[in-house]
């Protein structure tokens, strides 16, 4: 699993979240952490063999951004991984997520975690 923050973002603390869950689950995690620039996401997805993207945003203003992230995955040799989003920048519309082309959305980190036991 592949935990970031989208590019302008710096709360990190739901990602971390995240991550440490599913470190003691026993999943390989590379948190990439806040303020992550799309350029290198794909490389680290192929280089650490992912299964799954966690993508925060918790400012409205970057779910765009974490679209981008998505169009530039599904473009990639990295297309088939599941790729989850969260973060208040996602709760103001239940659907957003299909918008920006999610598999899932996950409203706390518990949720994320139980998503990705069902393979998303």
């Amino acid at each position: 699993m592949v935990g970031i923050c989208v590019s302008g973002e710096l709360h990190e603390i739901g990602m971390r979240m995240v991550a440490d869950l599913f470190e003691m689950e026993g999943w390989n995690v590379c948190y990439l952490g806040a303020n992550m620039p799309a350029y290198n996401i794909v490389d680290t997805l192929l280089e650490k063999k992912a299964d799954m993207l966690g993508i925060s945003a918790a400012m409205a203003s970057c779910v765009n951004k974490a679209a981008k992230i998505i169009a530039k995955v599904r473009a990639s040799k990295a297309a088939a991984i599941k790729i989850i989003v969260g973060g208040f920048g996602f709760n103001r519309d239940a659907g957003l997520w299909k918008l920006v082309g999610a598999d899932s959305y996950a409203g706390s980190a518990v949720d994320v975690l139980r998503i990705a036991r069902a393979g998303v």
